[in-house]
């Protein structure tokens, strides 16, 4: 395989990853106007820690951690509506 053959499987990847990440922070509305609804905090240090110990490697939880930021910010633009 060559150098841009390589480059089209990564491409590929990461298109897939990108696809992923939209599709899980898409979700998040619905996560805020639950957590509302029910009086839950936003921030859920649990859940998080549950997330980041099921992980490999650094850069795995350094790429969720901005996840869970930017799912923190779209959940309390919909509480605070």
């Amino acid at each position: 395989m060559n150098l841009i053959q390589l480059r089209k499987k990564i491409n590929k990847i990461d298109k897939e990853i990108i696809s992923l990440i939209s599709k899980r922070q898409a979700l998040m509305p619905a996560v805020g106007r639950y957590k509302k609804e029910n009086g839950i905090a936003i921030n859920q240090p649990q859940r998080e820690k549950e997330i980041l110990d099921s992980l490999d490697g650094d850069l795995n939880k350094k790429i969720f951690k901005e996840i869970f930021k930017d799912s923190k910010k779209i959940q309390k633009s919909i509480i605070v509506k």
